[in-house]
């Protein structure tokens, strides 16, 4: 019988010490809310994680970019709003130079009408947002061929939305200096400026149009990065009654450890009484 070594103790020892670790990393995922602190605690679960983390920042920075395209039409629609009440105010006083009575009326409404379209020309010149500018590109020439601006609007490569770029200057809306000396020019200058409203209503649609799209993607992307974050959260996180349950656990088994040990070191010495008693 061998005594010099207490394997009663060695296995009470072996068992008390992964109660400790138990222990321990119960305690660790308490403290910290995570469950996956290393990459030893869950390698396949890290690398999940990490792959949903990348798609959470990727679908963030799309919705981060869709809101600021939003936000530039929002802007740009409330400048077209006023650029078109100051065409309907040039159209009245186009009409209104039918019935006037004296050059010097004329001549009152021919300095509103001109001052109303540099007025027109500063607020779509102007309109800067993030230094893009949707309502002034003097490379247009047709407003029904406008340029575009691409613009990254989803998570993934090729996920792209086209913002049309127009050129809404009193030159191209064709309405600087407009010719109000006779009925034949003021039905040519009414002509002119219907066009320009037709024209700037239909940028207002699109960009209108496109807003929503933008808005509802926004919208999309947030359920689809709350989803994600969720099950990112289920692999990460801690679960908090299981790991109260290991925690009680371990306590009871490091406690019932720490008992038997101070049994299993009496051990030799019962022993060797009882030899003792033999002889």
């Amino acid at each position: 019988m061998r005594i010099n070594i207490n394997l009663a103790s060695l296995n009470v020892f072996r068992n008390q010490t992964n109660s400790v670790a138990a222990n321990s990393k119960a305690i660790r995922y308490l403290s910290s809310g995570l469950k996956i602190i290393s990459s030893g605690d869950d390698p396949n679960g890290l690398n999940k994680s990490e792959k949903m983390k990348m798609q959470i920042r990727s679908l963030e920075m799309a919705g981060r970019n869709v809101q600021t395209g939003a936000s530039m039409l929002q802007a740009a629609d409330g400048a077209l709003s006023n650029v078109n009440s100051m065409l309907s105010r040039m159209r009245e006083l186009v009409v209104g130079a039918g019935s006037a009575k004296n050059s010097d009326d004329l001549d009152a409404i021919k300095k509103e009408l001109q001052q109303t379209a540099d007025a027109i020309d500063g607020v779509v010149k102007t309109n800067d947002f993030n230094g893009v500018n949707v309502l002034y590109n003097e490379k247009v020439t047709d407003n029904s061929k406008p340029e575009t601006l691409k613009m990254q609007s989803g998570s993934m490569v090729g996920e792209i939305n086209v913002i049309p770029q127009y050129n809404l200057s009193k030159t191209q809306l064709g309405i600087d200096n407009l010719d109000i000396s006779d009925s034949a020019n003021i039905g040519k200058s009414i002509d002119k400026l219907d066009d320009a409203i037709d024209a700037v209503v239909s940028a207002r649609s699109k960009f209108g149009a496109i807003e929503k799209k933008f808005e509802d993607m926004g919208d999309s992307m947030s359920a689809i990065s709350n989803t994600i974050e969720s099950a990112q959260s289920d692999i990460t996180d801690t679960d908090y009654g299981n790991s109260m349950m290991e925690l009680s656990r371990t306590n009871i088994l490091i406690e019932a450890a720490n008992a038997i040990m101070v049994q299993t070191n009496n051990l030799p010495q019962e022993c060797l009484r009882i030899l003792e008693r033999v002889k």
